[in-house]
């Protein structure tokens, strides 16, 4: 895997895995969370998923739709540009308010709508995916396929990491590629003891898959149950602890992470 200047043993938080995935609502049937809802009002903005959106009852609805939309393909350059667009437009408001910087900015001629290259670009990086499918996954791969989503105006890791999450999974490819974003980032930083900004994608998926593996979990559960901790315990981009939350299960942890 990638090599850092400064050698650092990179670790994650030891949780109750079982608990806390149940906990992370974004891949509920329990019904269409408010976060998600916000998402899928910006992406809507593009026209393409705007049919869509009323037959989701719940945030496992559109997680269902994405991935039945990529596995209906069996090469990269199957997809219609159509095609291509509704699965990013679901992923990124699946993702969250967060993910509408590619339909509001700048204002008077959003990316999404006006960027001549944008379907281009993403369609390289599906064609990167569908190359790693058939020959592997490897560090250089995964990076490169990471790039080539940023290279959407207004996407960054923890959007890209989303796509490459869902088409890793809908492509069964090994290992799944989890996501990367800033809470996952603060928990190994805390976990580790270094500074958040030292650690890359690929130490993440290194680390990720490595305690994985020594617990017998899918690499994507134990991020999931991660995601759910981290937003039960602290704020977005911080390790100073809430005041109050909703579970108690592993505060030890917690309070050892915390600033």
């Amino acid at each position: 895997m990638e090599a850092n200047s400064v050698i650092t043993k990179f670790c994650l938080p030891r949780i109750n895995i079982d608990f806390w995935q149940d906990q992370n609502e974004y891949y509920s049937s329990r019904g269409l969370s408010r976060e998600v809802s916000t998402g899928l009002k910006h992406a809507c903005k593009a026209g393409s998923i705007n049919a869509l959106v009323p037959m989701f009852l719940s945030n496992a609805d559109v997680v269902k739709e994405i991935l039945l939309r990529i596995k209906a393909k069996e090469a990269g350059d199957a997809y219609t540009d159509d095609e291509l667009l509704i699965i990013f437009d679901l992923i990124q408001g699946w993702g969250g308010a967060t993910g509408r910087w590619p339909y509001i900015y700048p204002k008077d001629k959003p990316y999404r709508l006006f960027s001549p290259s944008f379907c281009l670009i993403y369609r390289q990086a599906i064609l990167q995916l569908f190359y790693m499918r058939k020959n592997g996954v490897t560090p250089d791969l995964i990076n490169a396929a990471n790039r080539k989503i940023c290279e959407l105006p207004r996407v960054g890791v923890s959007f890209s990491s989303k796509h490459l999450q869902f088409w890793s999974i809908g492509l069964d490819l090994t290992p799944k590629l989890a996501i990367f974003d800033s809470r996952i980032k603060q928990l190994m930083a805390g976990a580790s003891k270094c500074k958040a900004s030292s650690i890359s994608y690929i130490n993440f998926l290194e680390t990720l898959g490595t305690e994985a593996s020594r617990l017998g979990v899918p690499s994507e559960i134990y991020e999931r149950a991660l995601f759910a901790f981290s937003k039960n315990y602290f704020p977005n981009e911080s390790r100073k602890m809430k005041t109050s939350f909703e579970f108690q299960e592993d505060i030890e942890v917690a309070k050892s992470l915390a600033n």
